[in-house]
Formats: structure tokens, sequence, C-alpha cells
């Protein structure tokens, strides 16, 4: 969800594109029940990516309002300076060989990751962004969904370790299917 959830769309989501590995993971967000409600298990995913209705009820539309919940709880916590260090922490727990350990390696990165998802919001994105990455991209396990929800309706560090471990950890998101 956050570039890759943070990097895979260039860090954030995917719109078409495959992550960068210099950028990280992708921010695609997907379909998430109402609050206080688990997530439904999607069905397995098609094996042909084209085949994909997103009509309502479907297992992939369900996942891509999960990854637009995402991002708009993604959207409270932009200024949100914890959530941000969380992220990175956790995408260079993953990609140590990308961290050169000084601080201004994780700025730019977190930088970057802004400015995709600032782009994603101003370019009205967002849907199509987490359409691309359901189509391309690993979906989250129930168990993890069900994680994520329960996060985003907590604090943003809270949410950043849930959606952070989705993105780089679990590889939702991010990794190719």
């Amino acid at each position: 969800m956050l570039a890759a959830a943070l990097a895979a769309v260039g860090g954030w989501g995917c719109s078409e594109r495959k992550p960068s590995p210099s950028t990280g993971a992708q921010a695609p967000t997907g379909a998430a029940p109402a609050s206080g409600a688990t997530a439904a298990a999607p069905a397995p995913m098609s094996a042909d990516p084209n085949a994909l209705t997103f009509a309502d009820g479907s297992p992939e539309k369900k996942v891509q309002d999960f990854c637009v919940d995402n991002y708009q709880k993604l959207d409270k916590c932009f200024g949100d300076d914890a959530f941000w260090q969380i992220l990175a922490t956790l995408f260079f727990a993953q990609n140590p060989q990308m961290d050169d350990g000084t601080p201004h390696t994780r700025q730019m990165w977190i930088g970057m990751r802004k400015d995709d998802f600032a782009g994603l919001i101003r370019q009205h994105r967002v849907r199509a962004d987490c359409q691309a990455s359901i189509r391309h991209q690993r979906w989250p396990k129930p168990e993890t969904m069900e994680r994520v929800v329960k996060a985003r309706a907590d604090s943003c560090p809270a949410f950043a370790n849930a959606f952070g471990g989705m993105l780089f950890v679990e590889g939702a998101f991010n990794q190719p299917r």
C-alpha cells in the first residue's frame, strides 16, 4: 500500500509499474471490511490477472476496498513522523543492502514515499493503483487483512507496524504474484 506499498509503485502502489529495487515496496491497500468487522477471506486469485472484474462482491473488489481504505488512513497519518520512521525501519530491515546507515538515506526514502503518495492523491490514481497492485502483486492473507483493519482503527504507529509488516515482511502488494 505504501509505496509498494511504498516501493512498488516506485515506492507506493503499482499503477501498472513493477517495483523498483531502489525504492522499496509498493503502497497498495485492499478491501477492508467496515470498522470492527473482520476481513472475509478473499478467494484464490485467478491465474489470469485480466480475468479480474472488480465487480461488487468479488474477491478482488474486497481487496481493492481494503487497499483504498489503507490509503485513506495513510493520508490521515501523512504528517506523523513516527508513522514514517516505523515504515522506514521495516523496509530497511527487509532490505539491508539498501541501508548505508545514514539518517540521510532514511530521510530520502521517506521523502520519495511521501512524494509517491502525494502524486497518487493529486492525480486521483489511488483506486487505479490498488487495482494494478491486485492484478500484479501478491494479495495479503486474510489474517493479515484483519490485523491491518484492526490497526487502522488505532494510532498511526500501530497502523504503520501492521501495514509495513504486510508490505515489507509478507510482501503483499509488493512482490509479484
